[in-house]
Protein backbone atom coordinates (compact mmCIF):
# COMPACT_ATOMS: atom_id res chain seq x y z
CA UNK A 1 0.00 0.00 0.00
CA UNK A 2 1.38 3.39 -0.99
CA UNK A 3 1.86 5.95 1.74
CA UNK A 4 -0.04 9.24 1.41
CA UNK A 5 1.79 12.16 -0.16
CA UNK A 6 2.54 14.46 2.77
CA UNK A 7 2.81 17.53 0.51
CA UNK A 8 -0.77 17.20 -0.72
CA UNK A 9 -2.38 15.85 2.43
CA UNK A 10 -5.16 18.04 3.84
CA UNK A 11 -5.04 16.37 7.26
CA UNK A 12 -4.48 18.65 10.24
CA UNK A 13 -0.84 18.87 11.18
CA UNK A 14 -0.37 17.60 14.68
CA UNK A 15 2.83 17.84 16.63
CA UNK A 16 4.12 20.73 14.53
CA UNK A 17 5.60 23.89 15.94
CA UNK A 18 3.84 27.03 14.71
CA UNK A 19 6.08 30.10 15.06
CA UNK A 20 4.73 33.01 17.09
CA UNK A 21 6.20 35.39 14.54
CA UNK A 22 5.72 33.92 11.07
CA UNK A 23 8.22 34.56 8.27
CA UNK A 24 8.34 34.39 4.52
CA UNK A 25 11.31 34.61 2.19
CA UNK A 26 11.44 36.22 -1.26
CA UNK A 27 14.27 35.85 -3.75
CA UNK A 28 14.49 38.83 -6.07
CA UNK A 29 14.20 38.00 -9.76
CA UNK A 30 14.78 40.63 -12.49
CA UNK A 31 11.05 41.24 -13.04
CA UNK A 32 10.61 42.22 -9.38
CA UNK A 33 13.21 44.95 -9.74
CA UNK A 34 11.27 46.72 -12.49
CA UNK A 35 7.69 45.91 -11.48
CA UNK A 36 7.58 48.36 -8.57
CA UNK A 37 5.64 45.97 -6.34
CA UNK A 38 6.17 42.63 -4.63
CA UNK A 39 3.44 40.03 -4.23
CA UNK A 40 3.20 38.62 -0.73
CA UNK A 41 2.90 34.82 -0.96
CA UNK A 42 -0.73 33.67 -1.15
CA UNK A 43 -0.18 31.03 1.54
CA UNK A 44 0.96 33.78 3.91
CA UNK A 45 -2.05 35.95 2.98
CA UNK A 46 -4.46 33.05 3.59
CA UNK A 47 -3.10 32.62 7.12
CA UNK A 48 -2.33 36.19 8.16
CA UNK A 49 -3.82 38.54 5.56
CA UNK A 50 -6.69 39.68 7.74
CA UNK A 51 -4.13 40.95 10.28
CA UNK A 52 -2.10 43.04 7.82
CA UNK A 53 -2.38 46.79 8.36
CA UNK A 54 -2.40 49.17 5.40
CA UNK A 55 0.03 50.79 5.04
CA UNK A 56 2.52 48.34 6.51
CA UNK A 57 5.79 49.23 8.22
CA UNK A 58 9.05 47.56 7.20
CA UNK A 59 11.85 47.75 9.77
CA UNK A 60 15.47 46.86 8.99
CA UNK A 61 18.04 45.84 11.66
CA UNK A 62 19.53 49.36 11.77
CA UNK A 63 16.18 50.52 13.17
CA UNK A 64 15.18 52.43 10.05
CA UNK A 65 11.51 52.08 9.19
CA UNK A 66 9.75 52.34 5.86
CA UNK A 67 6.04 52.74 5.32
CA UNK A 68 4.77 50.87 2.26
CA UNK A 69 1.23 50.82 0.93
CA UNK A 70 -0.43 47.47 0.29
CA UNK A 71 -2.24 46.90 -3.00
CA UNK A 72 -5.04 44.33 -2.76
CA UNK A 73 -6.83 42.61 -5.62
CA UNK A 74 -8.93 39.57 -4.79
CA UNK A 75 -6.80 37.12 -2.84
CA UNK A 76 -3.58 38.79 -3.96
CA UNK A 77 -1.70 41.40 -1.95
CA UNK A 78 1.38 43.34 -3.04
CA UNK A 79 3.78 45.71 -1.37
CA UNK A 80 3.14 48.72 -3.57
CA UNK A 81 3.76 52.45 -3.19
CA UNK A 82 7.32 53.09 -1.95
CA UNK A 83 8.44 49.45 -2.41
CA UNK A 84 10.60 50.30 -5.42
CA UNK A 85 12.23 53.11 -3.44
CA UNK A 86 12.97 50.63 -0.66
CA UNK A 87 14.74 48.36 -3.20
CA UNK A 88 16.78 51.28 -4.54
CA UNK A 89 17.74 52.60 -1.10
CA UNK A 90 19.17 49.24 -0.05
CA UNK A 91 20.72 48.60 -3.48
CA UNK A 92 18.84 45.31 -3.75
CA UNK A 93 19.85 43.36 -6.85
CA UNK A 94 18.83 40.22 -8.70
CA UNK A 95 19.26 37.08 -6.58
CA UNK A 96 19.14 38.97 -3.28
CA UNK A 97 16.80 37.40 -0.72
CA UNK A 98 14.60 39.26 1.70
CA UNK A 99 13.24 37.66 4.86
CA UNK A 100 10.01 39.15 6.19
CA UNK A 101 9.25 38.51 9.88
CA UNK A 102 5.63 39.41 10.67
CA UNK A 103 5.13 41.15 14.00
CA UNK A 104 1.44 42.06 13.97
CA UNK A 105 1.56 45.62 12.68
CA UNK A 106 4.88 45.48 10.86
CA UNK A 107 7.56 43.32 9.29
CA UNK A 108 11.14 43.06 10.49
CA UNK A 109 13.20 42.83 7.30
CA UNK A 110 16.50 41.03 6.76
CA UNK A 111 18.27 41.43 3.41
CA UNK A 112 20.79 38.92 2.05
CA UNK A 113 23.03 39.39 -1.00
CA UNK A 114 23.76 36.87 -3.77
CA UNK A 115 26.23 35.01 -1.53
CA UNK A 116 23.60 34.44 1.16
CA UNK A 117 25.25 36.88 3.58
CA UNK A 118 23.31 39.67 5.25
CA UNK A 119 24.05 43.10 3.78
CA UNK A 120 25.51 46.10 5.57
CA UNK A 121 22.53 48.42 5.96
CA UNK A 122 23.08 52.04 4.90
CA UNK A 123 23.03 54.59 7.69
CA UNK A 124 20.40 57.22 7.15
CA UNK A 125 21.02 60.92 7.43
CA UNK A 126 18.79 63.22 9.53
CA UNK A 127 16.22 60.44 9.89
CA UNK A 128 15.26 60.55 6.22
CA UNK A 129 15.74 58.39 3.19
CA UNK A 130 15.92 59.80 -0.29
CA UNK A 131 12.20 59.68 -0.98
CA UNK A 132 10.51 63.00 -0.41
CA UNK A 133 7.21 61.98 -2.01
CA UNK A 134 6.80 58.79 0.02
CA UNK A 135 7.97 60.51 3.18
CA UNK A 136 5.35 63.24 2.73
CA UNK A 137 2.58 60.70 2.17
CA UNK A 138 3.71 58.18 4.81
CA UNK A 139 5.99 59.90 7.34
CA UNK A 140 7.57 57.45 9.75
CA UNK A 141 7.22 57.89 13.50
CA UNK A 142 10.98 58.47 13.65
CA UNK A 143 10.70 61.32 11.14
CA UNK A 144 7.86 62.92 13.09
CA UNK A 145 9.77 62.69 16.37
CA UNK A 146 12.99 63.99 14.79
CA UNK A 147 11.21 66.88 13.06
CA UNK A 148 12.78 65.68 9.83
CA UNK A 149 12.33 67.64 6.63
CA UNK A 150 10.98 65.10 4.12
CA UNK A 151 12.78 66.94 1.33
CA UNK A 152 16.22 66.38 2.85
CA UNK A 153 18.78 64.82 0.57
CA UNK A 154 20.25 61.51 1.56
CA UNK A 155 23.95 61.80 0.87
CA UNK A 156 25.53 59.81 3.69
CA UNK A 157 25.14 56.46 1.91
CA UNK A 158 27.04 57.75 -1.14
CA UNK A 159 29.67 59.30 1.11
CA UNK A 160 30.10 56.04 3.03
CA UNK A 161 30.44 54.10 -0.26
CA UNK A 162 33.23 56.43 -1.39
CA UNK A 163 34.97 56.13 1.98
CA UNK A 164 34.83 52.30 1.88
CA UNK A 165 36.40 52.34 -1.59
CA UNK A 166 39.51 54.14 -0.35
Amino acid sequence: MASPDIRTSKLPRRNHYVPETPHFLMTIIPELLTLGKLQIPRAFIRKYGKDLPNPVILKVPSGETWTVELVKHGDRVWLGKCWKNFLEHFSILKDYSICFKFKGNMFDIFIFDQTGCEIEYPIKSCGCHNMAKCRKEFPSQEDKEAGCDPDCIFFLNNFMSVQRGK
